[in-house]
């Protein structure tokens, strides 16, 4: 006796690939073109393979790119220009008050064509070179001490030392 298979087991009887291609290449995504022949995205991709179809990485349809744009948190152009140009704000200080993030606040910069500010360095640095040689020289303290005393770290206290170019001939840490 001959077993038959049920309903559920039984392949689709024709499926045309050349219409399946058709509506990949025109943007549809590999499980919008299952639906549409009644099989899996993975059973699409399997067809796919065999004929030689070469499949996209990724498909962004028009709907999850205007669910990106909608969720992307952009800073009105007048409030960055007032804070960010014109007061001159820190952007740890724009963010705590905008309640955001500085990844957001970046890219509402690059939205705008807004150029980021370039970093001050140690010329705006309190401390400064007279600074640093009345401790270190003057006063012989080392840069331990100095870092206590002024509320650095000890390796800045040595950066800065090294950058101002201030040597004792007494070995110090």
């Amino acid at each position: 006796m001959k077993r038959k298979h049920s309903q559920k087991y039984r392949r689709p009887v024709a499926i045309d690939i050349s219409r399946m291609k058709e509506l990949y290449e025109s943007g549809l995504s590999l499980e919008a073109v299952g639906k549409r022949f009644g099989i899996s995205k993975q059973r699409v991709a399997q067809i796919f393979d065999k004929a030689g179809v070469k499949k996209r990485n990724f498909t962004k349809t028009n709907k999850y790119v205007r669910g990106q744009k909608s969720r992307r948190r952009i800073i009105p152009k007048e409030t960055l220009i007032e804070l960010y140009i014109n007061k001159k704000l820190p952007v740890k200080e724009i963010t705590k008050t905008l309640k955001t993030s500085s990844s957001v606040l970046y890219r509402s910069l690059a939205v705008y064509k807004i150029a980021k500010r370039v970093d001050q360095g140690i010329e705006y640095s309190p401390l400064t070179h007279e600074l640093l040689r009345r401790l270190y020289i003057e006063e012989d303290l080392t840069s331990t001490e100095i870092a206590r005393r002024l509320c650095y770290a000890p390796v800045t206290i040595r950066k800065r030392l090294s950058a101002y170019g201030i040597k004792n001939n007494k070995y110090k840490r």
